[in-house]
């Protein structure tokens, strides 16, 4: 199942290749409209100069009149039926650039308590990086001019990489004294040092955590020439916002695999590459970090886990966009075997990470789904973070024709994931996939569903194409609108998906029927089967799926 974003009265896909609104009805944007929506709200908040936004959209694929930003903001604002009076999305800031103030419901909606809970569900070390004190600047005479150059090229850079979070309490700033600042313990920060000795400028930056000495060097930088322009110093401050990036998400992964194991692997590294890069494209970062890591310490079970967790969750995360631009499921599916077969003997003592790769095993071994739900079994046996375990081990009864258990399980869950983060939509998907599989919902059920459903207003059209509403509640015009703007490669992505993601995973076969019987029924009543792909149509004929 694909990512949506619902922003305004907008439902944006993930790609930014179309929006919906409230009707149904459908926006497509060019490859540079894509881009530029996705540059803009990965900076959320932030004013961006046209530069910017030119650096951001040009490459292979743009359109001659795009190199001129203000005449593609105009055009975009056109298709999202943005007054530049009264904006919901882009604001003008006259002699500055544009910036991007469009919310989610989510955030807009919020009461201060809901905030905070969405704070506390963001999880240890939520926030901005902030960068100070510099020191050392005020003392700079030949350099000053080379050293405020760095230093504001670092700032920009950190603007830029780390796409700050809406809902961050405290934005990036730029302080240049000696003084301290009053920010939480936690909060990460970046020193930087400036001295100008015996006719040379050395900086040095370092990134640290508030409340704690420890610090960890990103770069030192030493010259001879005070040109501000000069290509070194840029390459050196977009070099420590990177390294900063990726130290810091280094960090996180780990905090919360180790602080907060009660929530899921792929939930918790979600949540990292949340916390320090573009929401949209955490699978992709995920990807390319865990690589890096994997390749300077590949003995290590816990890279090699996560890695295979990341390969896993493209697929749940943005399946559709994968398998629309080609299919690499065979051969991620063998890397992600022989990456948990290779960390299974070093995760024995931990029990939630077990039963990942337990999971991950069943997913890409069919053959060896008993081992797996016998690894996950002992494991759970083991777990003392019970809301995470209890919803993995749901997910195996689940798939392994006891949808009754697997629903106990999720229940149990629920009790741990707070209320309207991730971790509690992760749940309920499990719990709509649980009641599609046994046939349906009765009593009790129906508010777990209504609860998926009416979280926010925009979920019941993304639900209702794979899981059946409460009667009071059905999208039929909006719905039967979404599904009429499907293209073929679309059609085709999304059955395979749905297919290859879940559906697949249900040992029995009418388990397998059932939870596909939604989206291919909707599909196949308005386009007919010429889009549909013969795994997919096994699958309602009961033959089962492949892979």
């Amino acid at each position: 199942m694909t990512e949506f974003k619902p922003i305004g009265p907008l439902v944006f896909d993930a790609g930014f290749s179309s929006a919906t609104d409230g009707s149904g009805a459908v926006i497509r944007f060019t490859r540079s409209e894509r881009r530029l929506l996705a540059y803009l709200h990965s900076h959320h908040r932030v004013v961006l100069s046209r530069d910017m936004l030119l650096d951001a959209i040009s490459g292979e694929g743009s359109e001659k009149n795009d190199r001129n930003i203000d005449y593609l903001v105009n055009r975009l604002r056109r298709k999202l039926r943005d007054s530049a009076h009264a904006p919901q999305y882009i604001q003008t800031h006259y002699g500055q650039g544009y910036e991007w103030i469009g919310e989610s419901a989510a955030h807009a909606d919020a009461t201060p308590d809901a905030r905070a809970d969405a704070a506390a569900d963001a999880g240890p070390g939520r926030g901005p990086i902030v960068m100070g004190p510099v020191t050392g600047l005020d003392d700079c005479t030949r350099f000053a001019a080379a050293a405020r150059s760095v230093c504001d090229a670092l700032r920009e850079d950190l603007i830029t990489v780390f796409a700050e979070p809406p809902a961050a309490p405290y934005g990036t700033v730029n302080l240049r004294s000696r003084r301290s600042f009053d920010v939480p313990d936690g909060v990460f920060r970046l020193d930087m040092s400036f001295l100008e000795i015996d006719d040379r400028l050395a900086v040095a930056v370092l990134l640290h955590r508030i409340g704690q000495d420890e610090g960890i060097l990103l770069g030192r930088h030493s010259t001879g020439t005070d040109d501000p322009a000069d290509p070194a110093l840029r390459a050196f401050a977009r070099s420590c916002a990177e390294t900063a990036q990726q130290k810091l998400w280094e960090r996180l992964s780990e905090e919360w695999n180790r602080e907060l194991a009660d929530v899921p692997t792929a939930v918790a590294l979600h949540r990292a590459a949340e916390a320090v890069g573009r929401p949209e494209y955490t699978w992709r970062e995920n990807e390319t970090r865990l690589r890096g890591l994997l390749k300077s310490n590949p003995d290590c079970p816990r890279n090699q886990l996560l890695l295979a967790t990341a390969l896993h969750t493209k697929y749940i995360i943005n399946g559709i966009e994968v398998l629309s631009e080609g299919d690499p499921r065979a051969q991620d599916m063998a890397e992600m075997s022989s990456l948990v077969r290779r960390a299974l003997p070093g995760l024995r003592d931990n029990p939630i990470q077990t039963m990942t790769a337990a999971k991950i095993l069943w997913f890409c071994e069919t053959d060896a789904r008993p081992e797996a739900f016998a690894i996950a079994s002992r494991a759970f046996d083991e777990a003392t973070a019970f809301g995470a375990a209890c919803a993995l081990m749901g997910q195996m009864h689940m798939w392994n024709g006891d949808a009754d258990r697997g629903l106990a399980h999720f229940r149990k869950a629920l009790g741990f994931t707070g209320s309207g983060g991730q971790f509690h939509l992760y749940t309920l998907v499990m719990i709509c996939q649980a009641l599609a599989v046994r046939g349906g919902a009765r009593g009790e059920d129906m508010t777990l569903i209504r609860d998926l459903f009416t979280r926010d207003p925009r979920n019941l059209v993304l639900f209702s194409l794979y899981y059946t509403p409460p009667a009071d509640l059905q999208p039929h015009d909006a719905l039967a609108r979404f599904i009429e703007a499907m293209t073929p490669v679309q059609i085709s992505a999304l059955l395979r998906n749905v297919t290859f993601a879940s559906v697949r995973l249900f040992n029995e076969s009418l388990h397998q029927r059932r939870l596909l019987a939604r989206p291919y029924e909707l599909i196949v009543a308005r386009h007919g089967t010429d889009h549909v792909p013969p795994e997919v149509e096994a699958v309602m004929r009961g033959s089962g799926a492949g892979w």
